[in-house]
């Protein structure tokens, strides 16, 4: 073992990156342009329970039977600040502070400019297994990797999970009920094209084929992709409320303080531990590089939507639930 410690080595590399890190256990995709299309295909993986054997060693958190994890975060200063309200559901400073801001005024484009610079990117992560052919790329296939899914991409699944039945069309068939189940599994296209400057997720979805299938041919290989998934809250570091409050403060006494964008397509990474790749492939796991498209040029994308082209979040009736709770105080 060597003398140097390797996780303050790690630490001080992701500092070096100014936020930028990238984790290779992370699928994201690549920016897509005007008039062309990108397809990956890949099965969710059933959820975590707590103890359970991940790549790093043991699943730190269950996941209450649910196969993803809400999640977001407020970009600042080019650093992500996990959001509390939409990962604890508890109060968020910086939330309130836009939601006051909004209630002030009824300009439509001013109230989209609070929300866009200091309401969080909701997203949800979950653990993906590719599967081993086309459409994926050839240093994609057989990996498992977890993805921070915009509401685009979500929605089918929602949609899935809420349907009994396959349908009355039988020329159409719908995947429906427990898709993420690795003994039943329907298996996703992510589609994406470009929509006004952003990655358009909505003609991905579900594929119902010949109907649910187990995700790998035999029980020792479906074993051993579960076992390469990734413990999913050891990427989300803990709300820093005292550093929102902090933010909020200066932003209430105009000390000049910068609300930054992430300068690529991709959210900025989370500080984590470092954990070990995972591929399946040939009933072996090998560590290779995942596949990642690195983007032509440094674009901006908004604060606080995805890149999924879906509604701006002062219309989201949640939002707007929580604007008049806030007025009310």
């Amino acid at each position: 073992m060597s003398k140097y410690d390797i996780e303050r080595i790690r630490n001080q590399m992701k500092k070096n990156q100014a936020g930028r890190f990238r984790d290779p256990l992370e699928f994201r995709p690549p920016k897509v342009e005007a008039g062309k299309t990108l397809k990956f295909k890949f099965f969710v993986l059933p959820p975590l329970r707590k103890g359970d054997k991940v790549v790093s060693g043991q699943c730190s958190q269950s996941m209450e039977e649910y196969f993803c994890v809400k999640t977001g975060g407020h970009f600042i200063n080019n650093e992500l600040l996990t959001c509390p309200r939409i990962l604890n559901n508890e109060e968020c400073d910086l939330c309130t502070y836009a939601f006051e801001l909004m209630n002030e005024t009824d300009d439509k484009e001013k109230r989209k400019k609070i929300a866009k610079d200091f309401l969080p990117r909701t997203t949800h992560m979950m653990n993906l297994y590719f599967l081993p052919s086309v459409p994926n790329p050839q240093d994609l296939q057989g990996k498992v990797l977890y993805f921070n899914a915009p509401g685009q991409a979500y929605e089918p699944m929602e949609a899935c999970i809420n349907r009994d039945n396959a349908g009355g069309d039988s020329d159409n068939p719908q995947p429906f009920g427990v898709f993420f189940d690795e003994t039943a599994s329907f298996p996703y296209q992510l589609e994406i094209g470009h929509k006004g400057g952003y990655n358009d997720y909505t003609k991905s979805t579900l594929l119902y084929g010949g109907g649910a299938r187990p995700i790998a041919a035999s029980d020792a290989e479906i074993r051993a992709i579960l076992d390469c998934r990734i413990d999913l809250f050891s990427k989300i570091p803990e709300p820093n409320t005292a550093k929102i409050a902090s933010i909020v403060n200066k932003l209430k006494s105009f000390s000049g303080f910068d609300v930054t964008e992430p300068k690529d397509d991709t959210p900025v990474e989370p500080a984590s531990r470092s954990e070990p790749e995972s591929r399946i492939e040939n009933k072996s796991i090998a560590n290779e590089r995942p596949y990642e498209e690195k983007p032509k040029s440094s674009v901006v994308v908004e604060s606080h939507s995805s890149d999924d082209g879906g509604d701006d979040d002062e219309v989201d009736p949640e939002i707007q639930a929580l604007l008049k709770k806030v007025a009310k105080k």
